[in-house]
């Protein structure tokens, strides 16, 4: 999949080592670094959906975004790049080739 950032400082903070563990701890850093990597050798959104993590669509205020766990409180928000809908007007998980990554959140 192609993975894509809300802006450049959430890039920064996610792609670099040191800034991924300055902002978010060591134990979330090596978590995030994984899910990342998750986004990125799958194919589909529907392979990283099979990975655990508990990705799903989120509703409310966040209707249209998706979240992956980091770790128990924290969640990783995205949205597909491209919102395709399957024939029952759902996301079509198989269709989505990329994303937007958009912050780490704790909205519990």
């Amino acid at each position: 999949m192609e993975v894509y950032y809300e802006d450049a400082k959430f890039r920064k903070r996610c792609e670099s080592d040191r800034e991924r563990r300055r902002h978010f701890g060591h134990d979330r850093a090596i978590a995030l670094a994984r899910r990342i990597q998750h986004f990125q050798q799958a194919e589909t959104l529907d392979d990283v959906r099979h990975l655990g993590g508990r990705c799903e669509e989120l509703t409310g205020d966040r209707k249209g975004q998706l979240s992956v766990r980091i770790d128990a409180n924290y969640r990783l928000i995205f949205e597909p790049e491209e919102w395709i809908a399957d024939d029952h007007g759902s996301l079509d998980w198989t269709a989505i080739t990329s994303v937007v990554l958009i912050e780490i959140v704790d909205y519990h």
